[in-house]
């Protein structure tokens, strides 16, 4: 199974991962990479590490991060540093991850309600929808996060990834639904042409003297 290619304890960046998913749509084709069951963990690692470099900008900080080894939940860990008293913190939170897929009989916001409705996640969880193959569909990000709020979600963030209709197909917004308000419009290739991120790091959670970052010969992930 694809999960077991990731280990427990290297975190990956936004960059590696978005490129690691690219070689694999040149490898087995755009509908096997973007349909078959046996390539989610890489397509869930995609929608995050996008996520990530808008969630990025809005934050003011770098993130990492590694799917589960688990066949459970959550789908995707991810970490982030902050500067403390005592040293550097290693932040980490859980991604769910759910697709608003063009066979969805409900709205966008009544999909994200439908997936909430009796799940308490943990309070670290993070609710991801992805937006995708909805062409010509509209939404107002204001409208849903006010339908969202009333939900009431018991989840520590909702947030919705989706493509913009543009010429360029690497276009796309990112937003906050629950419990603030915020987006963040980006081109993720242009973002990761900018960046400068380190591709690999190795880190536990809580405090750490350093961030340690690892060689890139060291661990080799092969495409599934």
């Amino acid at each position: 199974m694809a999960r077991k290619l990731y280990s427990s304890e290297i975190y990956l960046s936004p960059s590696f991962a978005i490129k690691r998913f690219l070689g694999l749509r040149q490898k087995y084709g755009d509908k096997a990479a973007l349909t078959k069951s046996e390539f989610k963990p890489e397509r869930e690692a995609w929608i995050t590490a996008v996520f990530l470099l808008g969630l990025g900008k809005l934050a003011g900080r770098e993130f990492w991060l590694r799917p589960n080894n688990e066949d459970s939940a959550p789908d995707v860990i991810t970490v982030s540093f902050a500067e403390s008293d005592e040293g550097v913190v290693a932040q980490m939170q859980n991604v769910e991850i759910f697709e608003y897929e063009s066979h969805a009989e409900t709205d966008l916001a009544g999909a994200i309600k439908n997936k909430l409705s009796g799940k308490a996640y943990p309070d670290d969880y993070i609710l991801l929808c992805y937006v995708h193959s909805r062409a010509g569909e509209t939404f107002s990000t204001k409208e849903i996060f006010e339908k969202v709020s009333r939900v009431d979600p018991k989840v520590s963030e909702v947030w919705v990834l989706s493509s913009i209709l543009s010429p360029t197909s690497s276009e796309h917004v990112v937003f906050q639904a629950f419990p603030k308000y915020n987006v963040y419009k980006f081109d993720y290739l242009d973002e990761l042409k900018a960046s400068r991120q380190r591709e690999l790091i190795h880190t536990k959670k809580g405090f750490v003297k350093q961030i340690e970052f690892v060689p890139m010969g060291k661990y080799i992930f092969k495409l599934p």
